[in-house]
């Protein structure tokens, strides 16, 4: 599974990741299990904002809440508990799946 969709099943599954200290980013990309650098998971991130897939709240170079939105633009309630193993990463052992989004992201962030 690519980066984005680990996303999208962590926020559906966990609802909002928030922070007072504003590093709600930093918290989701140890929870999606990102081996990436800062800056390609924080393009992935906006990539997806600009989307309509997520939501931020964003104050300065702060994140303190990052959330799914619905079809209404609405922010979308958890959906139960989380699966086993959805923040772990998948497709990241020699064979697996190429993650096409973690590869453009740290492409663009060089």
């Amino acid at each position: 599974m690519t980066v984005r969709p680990r996303i999208t099943t962590f926020l559906r599954s966990n609802g909002a990741v928030e922070d007072a200290s504003g590093r709600a980013t930093a918290i989701l990309k140890q929870a999606v299990g990102y081996q990436g650098g800062d800056a390609g998971f924080s393009r992935v991130i906006s990539l997806m904002e600009e989307a309509g897939e997520l939501k931020r709240d964003v104050r300065g170079k702060r994140t303190y809440k990052i959330y799914v939105v619905g079809a209404t633009g609405t922010a979308v309630a958890p959906i139960g508990s989380p699966a086993p193993g959805a923040a772990k990463t998948g497709g990241d052992t020699p064979g697996g799946d190429l993650d096409y989004d973690e590869l453009a992201a740290t492409l663009l962030a060089r």
